[in-house]
C-alpha cells in the first residue's frame, strides 16, 4: 500500500509539472507549444503551422525544422526566406536536440494540419483571428518602421535566395561545409593578408560602395570591404558556410552593411540591377581547378558598372622543370616492388594524375616560363580554356623528372596600392602549393640545355571542375636546333 501511494504521488506530480516553451525567435517563453505559435504569429508575423502545411513538412521535418531555428539563432523572416525546397534543415542531425526536453519537440505537428482533428482545427482558427486581430491593431503603430525594415534594415543577415543546386555539383558545395577548409584558408598568411591589406590600403575604391563577394565562404573578405568603409557588401555562397557566416558577421556587429544571398550565382538574383566591385577569392590548384573563375566573369558580366573593378584582376600560370630523386624513388619506384611483387597499372595511374604538393626549391633546374596570362576585365570564360607555348633553360646538369606549375595574382588596376602574390616554390608556401606532371620518363639533361613544348590546359568533360593537361615536351641539347627527343603527356587535375 506504501509503495502505490508513492507512484500515485509521483503521476500527480509530474502531471503538474509544465516546462515553460522557449520561443523560437526570441527570448520570451509560454506554458504551451499552441501559445507558443500565437506568440510566433504575433510577436514575430510566422504561422508556425501555415509554414508547414505548405510545405509539406511531416513530423521528423518540422522537428529539424524547429532544431535548426534554435541551433543558428535565425529570425522569423530568415525562416521564411529558406522555406523554399531543398531545406537547410533536411539533414537528420538536425533531429538532435538544441534544448534539453524542449517541449516542442513532443508536440504532435502533424495534428495542426489534420483535417481530421476537427477541435485543433477550430482551435487553431482561434489562434489566427486573434492573431489577426492583433496585427490590425498595431498596423499603423509600426507602418513607418516596418517600411524601414523592408529597406534594408533586416537584409543584411537574410538569406534572400536559396535557388537549387545540380545534382552533380552538390560534392563541390558540400565540400566546403566542413570548418576545416576554411581553417586552412584563413590561416593562409599569404592569401588572407594580401586581400585584407590589399582592401584596407585602397579604401577609395570601397568607400560608400555596393561591393559582390562571390564565393564569401566565413566572410572574411566582406567583412574586410565593410571595415574600409563599403555601403553594402552581397555575399553570395551555395555552401552550407553562409550559415557559419552569418553567425560571424553578427558576432562582429557588422550585419547592417553585409547581405548573405544562399544559392548559385548563375541562379541568385540580388536586390540591385549593379555592383561597383567584385572582389572573390577564385582561385584552385594550378589556379583554374575547380572552374569558379567563370562564375566570377560571369557575375562581371551580369552585374559589375565597370569590368575593370573585379579583384584580383591580373593572374597567370607559369611552369618550371624539377629534380626529385627522392621522391621519385618514394612515390614512384615503389610500385615496381610492392612486397616482391610488380604494380605497374598503379604505377601508371598515379603518373597520369597532377601531384598538387609542396615542391622543394633546390629541385627547380631551369629558367621559369609563364603559360598564359589573364585580365579579368577582359578575359571571356571560353579562353580559360588555352594552349600555350614554354620554353625552359636547364640551369643544372641533373634529372629532370617532372614540370611543376604554380600561378601569379595581382591587385592592380584602379589601386594606389597595388598587391601581388604568388603560389611559386621559390615564394613563401600558400594552401595552394603547387601542381606537379610527373614525366613518365625521366630526362637526363645538362645545363644549358633547353626543354620546349606546348601546354593544352582545359575542363575534363563531364567533370568540369576538374582539369585536363596535356603537354609535348622536346629536348633540345646545347645549342642544337633539332630536339634530341619529343614525348607526349596527359595528365587530370581532379
Amino acid at each position: 500500500p506504501m509503495e502505490s501511494s508513492s507512484e500515485s504521488e509521483w503521476e500527480e506530480i509530474d502531471e503538474d509539472v509544465s516546462t515553460p516553451v522557449t520561443c523560437l525567435f526570441c527570448s520570451e517563453t509560454t506554458s504551451n507549444p499552441e501559445a507558443m505559435f500565437e506568440h510566433c504569429m504575433v510577436k514575430h508575423e510566422i504561422d508556425i503551422a501555415d509554414l508547414s502545411k505548405k510545405n509539406g513538412l511531416d513530423q521528423y521535418g518540422c522537428l529539424k525544422m524547429i532544431n535548426f531555428v534554435r541551433k543558428q539563432r535565425i529570425t522569423a523572416a530568415e525562416l521564411l526566406s529558406m522555406a523554399t525546397p531543398p531545406f537547410p534543415w533536411e539533414d537528420d542531425i538536425h533531429l538532435i536536440p538544441v534544448i534539453e526536453d524542449d517541449p516542442l519537440l513532443q508536440f504532435d505537428f502533424e495534428s495542426l494540419t489534420s483535417g481530421e482533428d476537427t477541435s485543433s482545427t477550430t482551435e487553431l482558427s482561434v489562434v489566427q483571428c486573434r492573431a489577426a486581430l492583433s496585427h490590425a491593431l498595431e498596423e499603423l503603430q509600426i507602418m513607418k518602421t516596418r517600411l524601414k525594415e523592408l529597406l534594408f534594415v533586416d537584409l543584411p543577415t537574410a538569406i534572400i535566395s536559396n535557388s537549387s543546386s545540380h545534382e552533380e555539383e552538390e560534392g563541390y558545395y558540400s565540400s566546403y561545409t566542413h570548418f576545416g577548409i576554411h581553417e586552412e584558408m584563413l590561416r593562409d598568411r599569404i592569401r588572407t593578408e594580401t586581400y585584407r591589406e590589399f582592401i584596407l590600403q585602397n579604401k577609395h575604391l570601397f568607400q560608400d560602395k555596393t561591393v559582390l563577394d562571390v564565393g564569401c565562404g566565413t566572410g572574411i573578405l566582406s567583412m574586410f570591404a565593410a571595415q574600409a568603409g563599403a555601403a553594402v557588401v552581397y555575399a553570395v555562397d551555395n555552401s552550407e558556410v553562409i550559415y557559419k557566416a552569418i553567425d560571424i558577421v553578427r558576432e562582429n556587429k557588422l550585419q547592417d552593411k553585409v547581405v548573405f544571398i544562399k544559392g548559385e550565382v548563375e541562379q541568385v538574383s540580388l536586390p540591385v540591377d549593379k555592383v561597383d566591385i567584385i572582389i572573390s577569392e577564385w582561385m584552385g590548384y594550378f589556379l583554374l581547378f575547380e572552374s569558379m573563375l567563370d562564375t566570377v566573369l560571369y557575375a562581371r558580366d551580369k552585374w559589375l558598372n565597370d569590368r575593370t573593378y573585379v579583384y584580383p584582376d591580373v593572374c597567370s600560370v607559369s611552369v618550371v622543370a624539377v629534380s626529385c630523386s627522392e621522391y621519385w624513388s618514394d612515390r614512384v619506384d615503389y610500385w615496381s616492388d610492392v612486397y616482391g611483387f610488380k604494380m605497374t597499372c598503379m604505377r601508371n595511374d598515379m603518373m597520369k594524375e597532377a601531384a598538387v604538393m609542396f615542391v622543394d626549391p633546390d629541385w627547380i633546374i631551369s629558367s621559369h616560363s609563364v603559360l598564359k596570362k589573364f585580365n579579368l576585365a577582359s578575359v571571356h570564360s571560353t579562353q580559360l580554356n588555352f594552349k600555350a607555348t614554354f620554353t625552359l633553360a636547364i640551369t643544372r646538369t641533373d634529372i629532370c623528372h617532372a614540370l611543376v606549375g604554380y600561378f601569379d595574382v595581382s591587385f592592380m588596376a584602379h589601386c594606389s596600392n597595388p598587391f601581388h602574390f604568388s603560389s611559386s616554390p621559390v615564394e613563401e608556401q600558400t594552401h595552394w602549393k603547387q601542381t606537379l606532371f610527373h614525366l613518365y620518363e625521366p630526362i637526363a639533361v645538362k645545363a644549358g640545355d633547353m626543354l620546349s613544348g606546348t601546354f593544352h590546359c582545359g575542363k575534363l568533360k563531364n567533370e568540369r571542375r576538374s582539369l585536363e593537361i596535356t603537354i609535348e615536351i622536346q629536348h633540345f641539347e646545347g645549342n642544337s636546333a633539332t630536339p634530341s627527343l619529343t614525348r607526349n603527356y596527359c595528365y587530370i587535375l581532379r
